[in-house]
């Protein structure tokens, strides 16, 4: 989630992922699938996941693209495979 403040700051907030770095379980908390990394998927929880997921929220508010939770076009975006939608 992105928030604004009065003041025009934008503020990254929770994606729905919680996970404390420092403990010894990397075992990633459940999330909304259209923003989750594939790392997270397989059980690896690190800062590049909450990068990617908020390039994820960009490219959905460029593009007013909706966005899939499952299925080949949500791997493809994954390997950086975007549909034709999204770069027209």
């Amino acid at each position: 989630n992105v928030l604004i403040t009065y003041d025009g700051i934008l503020k990254l907030c929770d994606f729905g992922i919680v996970h404390d770095l420092q403990s010894a379980s990397t075992l990633a908390q459940d999330g909304d699938a259209r923003y989750l990394a594939f790392e997270v998927l397989a059980g690896t929880v690190s800062t590049a996941a909450d990068i990617f997921s908020l390039g994820i929220a960009a490219l959905e508010l460029v593009s007013d693209y909706d966005l899939p939770i499952t299925g080949d076009v949500w791997t493809n975006i994954r390997q950086l495979k975007l549909p034709m939608e999204i770069m027209s």
